[in-house]
């Protein structure tokens, strides 16, 4: 089983700016971040940082909850993925458009992954809200006392696109 991830992160924001009127034209101005520099990333197990292996899921929350135990993530059919022993390298996560309450992305009560970068770290994301990140190796590696994500929100079947690349 080989992984490969590839990712781009992108914004291009064009501002045109009324600078004088002697100007036959507006002045566009374009604000740029561009993947670090490079066009598009391609990590694979002998890349730095290296990927091994990868989970993706549409989640539901039940009870307006849900743990996400990075050393058994659940498959369908597929066996269950573990990340033990490996850092997570990428994230990306889609809040549905349909939800009706904000979904917090926590470290775990119990057995807590610092997936946001340190042991408090959380992020909240609305309906319809987006958001991905490459870690670049920084993050710790799952272990027993460390693989749980814990996801809230007051929409008690709030649902949300996710996926994990880790190596």
């Amino acid at each position: 089983m080989g992984v490969s991830a590839v990712y781009k992160f992108q914004v291009d924001a064009t501002e045109t700016l009324a600078l004088s009127e002697d100007l036959a034209a507006d002045v566009p101005m374009l604000f740029q971040i561009n993947g670090a520099g490079v066009a598009t990333p391609t990590l694979t197990a002998t890349t730095s940082p290296p990927v091994t292996k990868a989970w993706g899921d549409d989640v539901t929350l039940s009870g307006g909850a849900v743990t996400l135990d990075l050393a058994a993530l659940v498959r369908a059919v597929l066996p269950n993925v573990d990340f033990t022993g490996l850092k997570v390298q990428l994230i990306h996560i889609k809040a549905a458009a349909a939800n009706t309450a904000a979904l917090k992305f926590d470290v775990g009560a119990s057995n807590g992954y610092g997936i946001f970068g340190s042991a408090t770290s959380e992020i909240s994301l609305d309906a319809d809200d987006e958001a991905a990140f490459f870690f670049n190796d920084k993050l710790p590696d799952v272990a027993a006392g460390a693989k749980d994500i814990d996801v809230s929100s007051s929409d008690v079947d709030a649902k949300f696109k996710i996926v994990l690349v880790a190596g």
